[in-house]
């Protein structure tokens, strides 16, 4: 799994004087302020975070065996590596003192919460758990912290950890799925519970106890960690659905009327306060680009503070300036062939596209991908695989993701908000108008076609507790019918050779993320929850449904698996590598392509292979400096579809004093 002014007028005058005065010292020709880039050209950053008294800033940065945790001066000269991280990406906390930080790593396990002195010194694991412990925020006196866990037989919720005793309690009593951040004094907590579609907030005491709500639409959110808190602890930053696209609001803490800040039509989210609360900025996806704006907390037009195609993220203010921080950074992405025989290349996306392939028609003569235009909004595109000029499926309408050809080709189904929420759809492959198949404020997911055709399962908060279950729906319409009453799944799988359906859920002896198969009533049969296994597609299913190729969480990390479809064997496949995700068999059965870590001394990347399972040899096809994924296979065995992506992100800064007047 980062401040309120009386006079509301003063507050508008100064913004719209500042909206008129961007000409000369700092303003390009945009309108907008100039950034500064602080990361060296050739790194990759994530995860950034000023430490509390400004002076630091904590960071991610993409090494030889993955990320590394890093700690510089606050404008990034002097640093020094902490910790080895691992494969994953959390966020940091830093405590009040600035002087620890806590972050996720899969060094030991699936996912932990870990501990360094930011001077230096040995990492202290602190969360032991089999399951996903995930880093929150400190308390104010910087002796416990909130961390997320996952445990058995499915709960997902918040906990303090005390870090002298190493005990954990539910971060608020009698709300065991509430996650949230303590007040800058620490006497307060502001929580939110998500169960399923529903997301509401409340406030407790300081101790945990004492809980009642803020909210009860059922579409809100806090914003991240401690910057929901206002730095005087009178209000809230949150982020709501309930007017059908996200917008930020404040509540007080201590009661009255909550305020709408932002009203525009695209998702403004992420909100964070300035160190004086005087101002909000925000991400906002407006213009069909993701960028950076600031609001008057008490009201006013919204300031914009970048203006590019660049996709702006982990955005925080400077704790002692007039100035925010951001990642940035648009990521290459195409779409390639290689040919197994004699390992020719060929670009099958137009350079000026970013593209990400999502399978291939089952004739084999077209490719499905999607092209995301910025701004939250994906298109679906077909390009035959012999080349050609793609052609549009759906274009133009949000997010258009998660698309999967029927079985016989003729059909493609898919997810897109396009309706106000993610909901399943479908389109004739050849094009026309797409149908819509669910019709929940609910978020739908992971559309899988039946082995006939006939229906489709997909994956809904619709009704669940805690995270989702699997519904079905016909794929002409109708009323959809639930599946399982589990409500911790988050993946489904449906094998196209035998009448098995497979889930991965949380439901571990210890909150692993465990495999099941499907019985005809719904129940669990259990396969796999001696470790966690991770996301996993219909491909992994061999071409004779008796077998699964998974992605398992081994020593912390990620190893690769083959085990019979009804659970009596397994066995491991790939070893010598410490990451490696099996892709999908070859159309025979004889072959499985997987994506490997490739530490060559360089930042680690993805690179492609190709392991028989006949006599567990394994060829290794590519050794770039980008990275390879997504792989699926033609239908006559000979050559590979894949994604080829350079995703480096910079930190940025940028001095808003000319757009608040200070």
């Amino acid at each position: 799994m980062s401040r309120i002014m009386s006079n509301a007028n003063l507050t508008k005058h100064i913004a719209m004087g500042a909206a008129v005065a961007l000409v000369g010292c700092g303003y390009g020709e945009s309108g907008v302020p100039t950034h500064r880039v602080l990361t060296p050209d050739a790194a990759h950053h994530l995860a950034s975070a000023y430490s509390p008294d400004g002076s630091r800033i904590a960071y991610l940065e993409l090494g030889a065996e993955g990320y590394d945790l890093w700690v510089a001066d606050e404008d990034m000269s002097n640093p020094k590596k902490l910790a080895a991280v691992g494969e994953v990406v959390t966020s940091l906390q830093w405590s009040y003192d600035s002087r620890s930080i806590a972050y996720g790593s899969n060094a030991a396990s699936l996912l932990d919460v870990w501990v360094v002195d930011a001077d230096g010194g040995a990492p202290r694991r602190v969360t032991v758990g089999a399951g996903i412990e995930y880093p929150g925020p400190w308390h104010p006196a910087g002796d416990r912290l909130v961390y997320l866990a996952t445990g058995q037989g499915g709960r997902v919720g918040c906990h303090v950890l005390d870090l002298e005793s190493g005990e954990s309690a539910p971060l608020v009593v009698g709300e065991p799925a509430a996650c949230g951040a303590w007040s800058p004094d620490g006497s307060k907590i502001a929580y939110t519970v998500s169960q399923g579609e529903r997301s509401t907030l409340g406030i407790a005491d300081g101790n945990g106890t004492n809980a009642r709500p803020l909210t009860t639409e059922g579409y809100e959110s806090l914003a991240e960690g401690r910057s929901s808190w206002s730095p005087d602890g009178a209000k809230l930053l949150y982020v709501s659905r309930r007017t059908g696209t996200r917008d930020v609001w404040v509540a007080p803490v201590d009661g009255g009327e909550h305020r709408q800040v932002t009203k525009d039509v695209r998702d403004d989210y992420d909100p964070v306060w300035s160190p004086d609360g005087e101002w909000i900025a925000f991400m906002s996806r407006r213009g069909r680009q993701t960028d950076v704006w600031l609001t008057p907390a008490a009201g006013g037009p919204d300031l914009r503070v970048t203006n590019d195609k660049d996709e702006e993220g982990y955005l925080q203010w400077h704790p002692q300036k007039a100035a925010v921080t951001f990642h940035k950074g648009v990521p290459t992405l195409s779409v390639w062939t290689r040919s197994l025989e004699d390992g020719t290349e060929r670009r099958l996306t137009p350079e000026s596209e970013r593209a990400v392939p999502l399978g291939i028609s089952p004739s084999g003569s077209d490719v499905l991908y999607i092209r995301p235009s910025g701004g939250g909004v994906t298109d679906l595109f077909i390009v035959p695989l012999a080349g050609g000029t793609p052609r549009v499926l759906v274009a133009g309408t949000g997010n258009n993701s998660a698309a999967q050809y029927s079985p016989d080709g003729a059909q493609v189904a898919f997810v897109s908000d396009r309706g106000g929420s993610n909901d399943i759809w479908v389109i004739d492959a050849a094009g026309g108008e797409p149908v819509r198949l669910t019709d929940w404020p609910a978020s739908e997911s992971g559309p899988q076609w039946s082995r006939d055709g006939l229906s489709i399962y997909f994956l809904t908060d619709h009704e669940a507790d805690p995270i989702q279950d699997v519904w079905m729906v016909s794929a002409t319409g109708g009323e959809p019918q639930r599946v399982t009453r589990i409500g911790t799944i988050v993946n489904v799988v449906v094998s196209r050779s035998q009448d098995d359906i497979f889930v991965g859920h949380v439901g571990g002896a210890a909150g692993q993320l465990a495999l099941s198969k499907l019985s005809a009533d719904g129940a669990l049969e259990s396969l796999w929850n001696e470790t966690s296994v991770l996301q996993f597609s219909f491909e992994a299913v061999s071409p004779l449904g008796d077998m699964l190729a998974l992605p398992v969480e081994v020593g912390g990390q990620v190893g690769a698996m083959l085990l019979a479809s009804d659970g009596g064997s397994s066995q491991g496949i790939l070893d010598g590598y410490e990451v490696a995700y099996p892709q999908g068999w070859s159309p025979d059965g004889s072959q499985i392509a997987y994506v490997f870590a490739a530490r060559t001394g360089g930042p680690l990347q993805g690179d492609l292979g190709v392991y028989s399972v006949t006599d567990g040899t394994r060829r290794e096809l590519t050794e770039t400096s980008e990275e390879e994924g997504a792989v699926f296979w033609t239908p006559d065995g000979g050559t590979l579809v894949f994604t080829r992506a350079d995703a480096k992100r910079k930190i940025a800064s940028v001095s808003v004093e000319g757009l608040i007047g200070k």
